[in-house]
Order: structure tokens, then sequence, then C-alpha cells
């Protein structure tokens, strides 16, 4: 959900932590899109998040970011999406939807109880615990 990590952001930097979204991938509607981008100029935000919208290479994406998060609602089965930020060795931020909880260990990431409070925390402890960071990925588990 855009719309909580952008609220997020502003909140965390208000805190005086450096954080920059890189949302990957494309909006589902027009609608969802229009809403995102009201609530982020209304945050004042627009400079601290970096919209890529579809791209075709999501490898390439992946080694842009520090860590991968997932504040889904609702999902499929096992998110592939999950399995790719895993492969690139990037600790995983998400929600407990589908079989995420089935792949997702301490070892690599952390399982949110829920998005409100737990996402704030779960971005911090990924975003300074440097043991914990680099701690992410595939090859924690041996499978890399």
């Amino acid at each position: 959900m855009i719309v909580d990590s952008s609220a997020l952001i502003a909140i965390l930097r208000a805190e005086g932590h450096v954080v920059h979204l890189r949302a990957i991938g494309p909006f589902e509607t027009p609608a969802y899109q229009a809403e995102v981008l009201a609530l982020v100029e209304k945050l004042g935000i627009a400079e601290f998040i970096t919209w890529t919208g579809f791209v075709g290479d999501v490898h390439a994406e992946l080694r842009k970011v520090d860590l991968f998060v997932l504040p889904s609602l609702f999902g499929e089965g096992l998110p592939m999406v999950v399995l790719e930020a895993m492969s690139a060795s990037l600790p995983v931020l998400a929600s407990p939807v589908g079989a995420v909880p089935g792949v997702l260990t301490e070892a690599c990431g952390v399982l949110l109880a829920d998005r409100g409070a737990a996402l704030s925390g779960g971005l911090l402890r990924l975003g300074t615990d440097t043991a914990a960071r680099g701690a992410g990925g595939l090859h924690t588990l041996g499978r890399r």
C-alpha cells in the first residue's frame, strides 16, 4: 500500500531518519494513482520518492534499493517479487499474506503483525541494524 508507505516516509523523516521510497511498478488504477499523488503532495514528500512505473528488468531495480517492503493487505499465493527480492539478497519486510509467512524467516527479513506501528518499527530495524540488513536474502538460507 503506497498510501501507508508515503505517510510513513513523512513520519520517519520528521523523526530525523533518512528515507527514500523507490516505488517499482505501475499503479493499479488511475484513481489510486491520483489518491497517492495527492497525499504525497499534501505531505510535501515528493522529492523523497522515485516512481519507476513498469520496469522490464526487476533485478536491475532491486539492485538500487537497500531493502524490500511488501505491505499488502491481500495477496496471491506467494508474490514472485518477494522471491526476487530475496534472491537479490535484500532483507524483506512483508505483511503475512498468502504463503509469505512460509518463506520469510527471521534470517531474511521481518514479517509484520500489522501495517501500522509494525511497519515503521520494521523499517527502522532493517534501516538501522546493519547486521539485520546484511542478513537478508536467500543466501542466508543456504540457497544461494
